[in-house]
């Protein structure tokens, strides 16, 4: 019989942790998924999307699923393969992070209020966390 590990209402959150399951070699699937991408509301109702492991797994997926939750799986990932990203060209380090302007962000905000599509500002100024330097061109 299998039971639920864990439960999620976005179904792409709900994925990732089956496949990382499935990845443990625990045999995980989900339940309630595709109402999730079919009708948001309904699947709040229900209860989200579910990721379902049989009886004899459950501690082991329970310990996978609560590495996910607290993050000690992105941790190793990032020791085994550190992200690359855009280099400051003052410092040449990276760490480098967008930000919308302030002229984009009201665009978004009226586009939302006249069609009802959330559509999330274009990033338009980079700035290095480490020098500060804040004038650096999008590539």
């Amino acid at each position: 019989m299998p039971i639920v590990v864990a439960r999620y209402f976005d179904p792409l959150e709900a994925r990732i942790v089956c496949a990382r399951l499935q990845a443990e070699d625990i045999p995980a699937f989900l339940a309630g998924d595709q109402h999730s991408l079919a009708d948001r509301p309904i699947s709040i109702a229900l209860g989200g999307s579910r990721v379902l492991v049989p009886t004899s797994f459950a501690t082991r997926a329970t310990e996978v699923v609560a590495a996910y939750a607290d993050g000690s799986l992105a941790r190793d990932l990032e020791q085994v393969e550190p992200e690359t990203g855009p280099c400051c060209p003052t410092c040449d380090r990276q760490g480098v992070s967008s930000s919308p302007t302030l002229a984009s962000r009201l665009f978004v905000v009226l586009l939302f209020l006249w069609t009802l599509v959330p559509v999330p500002p274009p990033a338009s100024r980079l700035a290095c966390r480490n020098c500060g330097r804040n004038d650096l061109p999008i590539t």
